[in-house]
């Protein structure tokens, strides 16, 4: 028991803050998804949302290209 609490620790540190970041981020957005806040297949609306022109991709992130959606969703 103590060396795998010890090995976990070690490769907690070895990770760093970018793997817990990007865990937490999955386990939120697992949570979202379950509760109904997200689509189960969001990365096929996302997709479906850039191929018709809704959304572009700057980089990571995406951005809404249209006025009248952004404020519905604001709402």
């Amino acid at each position: 028991m103590p060396l795998a609490v010890l090995t976990a620790l070690a490769c907690g540190v070895a990770a760093g803050p970018g793997f817990v970041a990007v865990t937490s981020r999955q386990y939120l957005g697992l949570l979202s998804v379950s509760r109904g806040k997200l689509p189960w297949r969001l990365a096929a609306l996302l997709r479906w949302c850039h191929e018709r022109g809704l959304l572009r991709s700057a980089g990571t992130v995406y951005q809404l290209r249209h006025d009248e959606l952004l404020e519905w969703l604001r709402r």
